[in-house]
């Protein structure tokens, strides 16, 4: 290495600064960067490591000859743009001038990356046959009288202030570790090619590793020792603190593989801790069987006080139906004449769901249960969510009694009131689960409710399904003095017999007068009309005494009119007995007080059938 091929500096020329370190020394060669791709050297500087540098990992070693090289060639690269180049490649993690300074860094580390961000670089990665200059001046033992040394802070005083431990004892118990004695071996020199099982934990760390005053540091955390670890444990779970803080307070201090796990179990089996712990997390919810019938299961719950007063709240898990009572007394007696009063409204339950109340506990309750055969299912203590069908309408409630209570509107209305508006409009409200509303769930109906003023009328429809409802039917008006024909029940084989109407009792029941003088009650289902012949109706109405003649096997003789005055024969015809009537026959159209567009229906008798007829 002759002076005579240094370069002089020039500030017009790029810079390149080269850093490699050994096991004993470091050094740093500051180059220029010709337009022709060659370089020429501008200054050397290397030293001899310390004795506690010597104990440095690899990568604390090759990150010192970056800091100390930068820090000796300062006065020419302050200020201006310079490749820093390096052969140990992990320092790109730690340098790149677009890596932030990772936070389990060592804090020698932190402190470097710290200084070299005053400095505008751009870190490269070379082999390690192209960084001959660097890595022979770190291997040149040159002597030197005045070594710079750096304060590095002594973090390890944190433990002794804060542990028993102190780090004497870290150290002799990691020498005597067998693995840990190892390991401090491999991050002095040189990983093994092949990496057994229970090194691996700190192979994959081996870029963290290094190695200050014989204890094996893990960025800045110590690496516990076998013989170390239960009583470390015990002395930060002192102030018995959660899993969570726990392990950020080992974190601060030490590490070792499945730290973490052990931290958990040490929670775990404090008794302490576990009577103290937070709820867990909730259990998924599971709905309750689906009931296929009103009123099948109910929930109860007492809600209030509300303005002194308690109420008994009731919901159906089928439709949804609720019911509440307005109660100065929550006891067992009170809650029995409740269900009493519904029960007498829909029918007795099959199965009741509450809480554990005193009044739903008690013996009176569970006989009264027992004697309607109604199965009571109680909740957990102090869990809502299992009978959360009243629990959720106690909320509702509440939340609807208050806002109406501060409607000014309201100042003059009774409680009961309030709640009867609050009912009729929950049980005409579709229900977010069914999807329907309580009432058409209830009655197979939605009950009538201001909102259907604004809907069309349905007069035309009713109408319609009122002559479909009567279609096929009659409606004669008998008056006093009618001949009729009224039905006998006096014989097994029901028949007629002849009568005259008496008086008119209503729009359909009638007094008839036979020629026994008996008089009968008879509906006009159980009358026939008998035609108004000249001959016949005086005897009818004077004697009721009408003969017979060759036409006493013949048969009343019924024709209805459709609505085209049509005639159709209602009554089959008898081809061996019944001969054709002889008389004319009249029409006797029946006429209503509404004339509705009904289906007329008139009634003709034939005359010389109707005496004496034992048909």
């Amino acid at each position: 290495m002759s002076d005579v091929i240094l370069a002089h500096y020039n500030p017009n020329l790029p810079v390149k600064l080269a850093c490699d370190a050994s096991q004993h020394e470091i050094g740093a060669v500051l180059l220029h960067v010709y337009p022709d791709g060659t370089e020429r050297p501008i200054a050397f500087a290397s030293r001899i490591l310390s004795k506690a540098e010597k104990g440095y990992s690899v990568i604390h070693k090759e990150a010192l000859a970056v800091y100390w090289g930068v820090k000796k060639f300062s006065q020419y690269l302050i200020g201006r743009r310079f490749i820093l180049a390096s052969d140990h490649k992990p320092l790109l993690a730690l340098f790149g001038e677009k890596k932030g300074i990772p936070v389990m860094t060592a804090d020698r580390l932190q402190r470097w990356a710290i200084f070299l961000s005053d400095f505008n670089y751009e870190l490269q990665y070379v082999k390690g046959s192209e960084n001959g200059e660097a890595d022979g001046l770190s291997r040149l033992s040159i002597p030197t009288s005045e070594i710079e040394q750096d304060s590095d802070i002594e973090y390890l005083h944190f433990l002794e202030g804060k542990l028993p431990l102190d780090s004497l004892q870290i150290r002799e118990a990691t020498r005597n570790d067998p693995l840990l004695s190892r390991i401090m071996i491999f991050v002095n020199n040189t990983w093994p090619s092949q990496i057994e099982e229970n090194l691996k934990p700190f192979y994959t760390h081996k870029n963290k590793l290094n190695t200050d005053q014989g204890i094996l540091m893990w960025g800045y955390r110590v690496v516990l020792p076998e013989k170390m670890k239960s009583t470390m444990l015990n002395q930060i779970h002192e102030n018995h603190f959660g899993i969570t803080k726990l392990k950020q307070l080992a974190r601060s201090y030490f590490w070792y593989p499945n730290m973490d796990q052990d931290l958990e179990r040490l929670v775990k089996n404090c008794e302490i801790c576990m009577s103290f712990r937070a709820e867990p997390e909730k259990a998924s919810l599971i709905k309750w069987p689906q009931t296929e019938k009103p009123f099948e299961r109910i929930h109860l719950n007492f809600a209030g006080p509300f303005k002194v007063h308690m109420f008994l709240v009731s919901i159906d898990s089928y439709t949804k139906w609720p019911e509440v009572f307005i109660t100065k007394n929550t006891d067992a007696l009170s809650t029995i004449e409740a269900l009493r009063e519904i029960f007498a409204r829909f029918g007795l339950s099959s199965q009741i769901v509450t809480d554990n109340g005193a009044q739903f506990t008690s013996k009176k309750f569970a006989a009264f249960c027992a004697k309607n055969r109604i199965k009571h299912n109680t909740s957990p203590a102090f869990h809502l969510l299992t009978n959360g069908a009243a629990e959720n309408f106690v909320k509702t409630l509440k939340n609807a009694l208050a806002k109406a209570m501060k409607d000014p509107k309201n100042r003059s209305t009774s409680l009961r009131n309030l709640l009867n508006r609050f009912l009729f409009a929950y049980r005409t409200t579709p229900h977010c689960v069914t999807g329907k509303t309580p009432d058409k769930l209830m009655f197979n109906r939605n009950v009538r409710t201001l909102m259907d003023l604004i809907k069309p009328a349905l007069k035309k429809k009713q109408i319609e399904d009122q002559q479909e409802h009567y279609r096929g039917t009659r409606d004669i008006i008998f008056k006093e003095g009618d001949p009729v024909m009224a039905r006998d029940y006096r014989i097994i084989n029901k028949t007629w017999a002849l009568a005259v109407v008496t008086e008119v009792l209503g729009s359909r029941t009638y007094l008839v007068k036979l020629k026994t003088v008996e008089v009968w009650k008879r509906h006009l289902d159980q009358l026939i009309a008998a035609a108004h012949n000249n001959e016949c109706t005086p005897n009818l109405r004077n004697e009721l005494d009408v003969r017979t003649d060759e036409t006493d096997n013949r048969i009343p003789t019924v024709i209805s009119y459709k609505d085209d005055n049509t005639p159709q024969p209602a009554l089959p015809a008898i081809q061996n007995n019944i001969e054709k009537p002889r008389q004319n026959i009249t029409n006797q159209p029946s006429s209503s007080s509404n004339n509705r567009n009904n289906t007329v229906v008139t009634s003709i008798i034939i005359i010389n059938a109707v005496a004496n007829c034992q048909c």
